[in-house]
C-alpha cells in the first residue's frame, strides 16, 4: 500500500472520488484479509452540501465566541460556502464516504481480558474533510488504553452518528452487549438517545463533564456537592449528599437516573463497582493523540493513521507488559513477580 504522508488536500470529493474510493477499498480489503472488522458507508451528495453549510455555519459562530475584542455580531452568510469551488465540485447525485468503522483484531481478546468499563467519545476533525473521529476504549490491568473501536464520520456528532458507532461495536463484538458493562461518555444528547441500541449496556455520564455542569446550576458550591455526591462510598451517604442540594441542583440531578451519574447508585442497583473509572479521560487522551488523524487531508490517509495509531499503542502496552513480567521493579512486590514470571515462562513453553 502506498503511504499517504504527503497525499495533496483533497479538493474535491467529486473529482478525486474514483481515486479516493478505490485507496479506501484496496485498503479496507487488506485491513479485513489481517482479521480487523471494517464498515465502510457512503451518502449522497446533496447530504454531504448540507453537512458542510452546516458545519461552516457553526465553525463561523466558534469564531465570533472565541474573539478577544468585544465585535458586533454579525449574521452567517451562506453565500461564500455556496460559491465555493470545493462545494461547487460536489455531485448532489453522487455517493461519498459517510462513515468509516474500524474494530481491530485484537479487541475482541482484549475486550475478555479487560474490566467491563468502556469510555466512547466524538472529537472534530480539524483537516480539510472536515466531520467527526470517534474512539470507543478500554483500560487493561496496567491501565493501558486498548482500542475496541475507531471510526470517522462525515457528519456532526448527534443521535444517528452515535447509533451508527453503537450498532457497528454490536455487531462487530458481540460479547460487548452483556450484563456488566457499563459505557462512559460525555452525556451528549445525541449519546443519550443512541443507548437504545443496547440490550444490556448501561450508561454512565462522564463525572468531569456533569461537575462542569453544575457549576451552570449553583455556581462552585454546587460543583463541589456534586463532586462530593460521586465520591460517595455507600447509597445511604449519597442520599444524604443529594437531600443537601440546592433546587437548581436537585433538577439539573433530577434529568437523569442516579444510576448514570454516581458509582454508589450503580453499585445499589446494579450491583457493579466502576473502581474509581468515573470519567471519560482515555477517550480524551485518544482524542489529543489521534491529532494527526483528525488533522488529514483525505479518508484514505486518516484511516490509514487511525489504524497506525492502534498498531502502535498494542506493541507499546503488549512490551510494557512483557517488561513487567520479565524484570522486577519497585512497584511489583517480590511474590507477584514471581507468579507472573511463572504464568509467562508457562505460556511461552505451550506457545512452543
Amino acid at each position: 500500500l502506498l503511504s499517504t504522508a504527503y497525499m495533496p488536500a483533497q479538493v474535491s470529493p467529486t473529482l478525486t472520488a474514483g481515486y479516493q474510493n478505490a485507496l479506501l477499498l484496496n485498503y479496507t480489503a487488506k485491513l479485513r484479509e489481517n482479521g480487523h472488522i471494517v464498515s465502510l458507508t457512503t451518502q449522497r451528495g446533496v447530504t454531504l452540501r448540507a453537512f458542510i453549510v452546516d458545519a461552516a455555519k457553526k465553525a463561523f459562530l466558534e469564531r465570533q465566541k472565541s474573539t478577544r475584542k468585544a465585535v458586533p455580531k454579525q449574521a452567517f452568510d451562506s453565500t461564500y460556502v455556496l460559491d465555493d469551488p470545493f462545494y461547487q465540485s460536489i455531485d448532489p447525485n453522487a455517493d461519498h464516504v459517510y462513515t468509516i468503522m474500524v474494530s481491530p483484531s485484537p479487541a475482541r481478546h482484549l475486550l475478555s481480558t479487560c474490566r467491563r468499563i468502556s469510555q466512547s467519545d466524538f472529537a472534530f476533525c480539524k483537516g480539510s474533510i472536515a466531520g467527526n473521529f470517534f474512539n470507543r476504549t478500554a483500560n487493561d490491568a496496567n491501565h493501558g488504553v486498548c482500542h475496541l473501536v475507531v471510526g470517522y464520520v462525515v457528519g456532526n456528532e448527534n443521535s444517528d452518528t452515535w447509533t451508527i458507532a453503537n450498532e457497528f461495536t454490536k455487531e462487530a463484538l458481540p460479547a460487548y452487549d452483556e450484563r456488566g458493562q457499563v459505557d462512559i461518555t460525555d452525556g451528549s444528547k445525541g449519546a443519550k438517545e443512541a443507548t437504545s441500541v443496547w440490550e444490556n449496556v448501561l450508561p454512565f455520564q462522564c463525572s468531569n463533564h456533569r461537575m462542569e455542569n453544575a457549576k451552570n446550576h449553583g455556581g462552585k458550591l454546587a460543583r463541589l456537592q456534586y463532586q462530593q455526591a460521586v465520591h460517595a462510598t455507600t447509597y445511604i451517604e449519597l442520599q444524604a449528599l443529594i437531600a443537601a442540594f440546592g433546587d437548581r441542583l436537585k433538577h439539573f440531578v433530577d434529568a437523569h437516573s442516579l444510576e448514570s451519574q454516581f458509582p454508589a447508585a450503580l453499585l445499589q442497583k446494579h450491583n457493579i463497582f466502576l473502581h474509581g473509572t468515573t470519567t471519560s479521560n482515555s477517550s480524551e487522551s485518544v482524542n489529543h493523540q489521534a491529532l494527526v488523524a483528525r488533522s488529514c487531508n483525505s479518508e484514505f490517509h486518516l484511516l490509514e493513521t487511525m489504524v497506525q495509531m492502534c498498531y502502535t499503542n498494542f506493541y507499546k502496552h503488549r512490551q510494557q507488559m512483557t517488561n513487567h513480567m520479565t524484570n522486577p521493579s519497585r512497584s511489583c512486590p517480590p511474590a507477584v513477580f514471581q507468579e507472573l514470571r511463572k504464568l509467562h515462562n508457562r505460556a511461552q513453553q505451550e506457545h512452543s
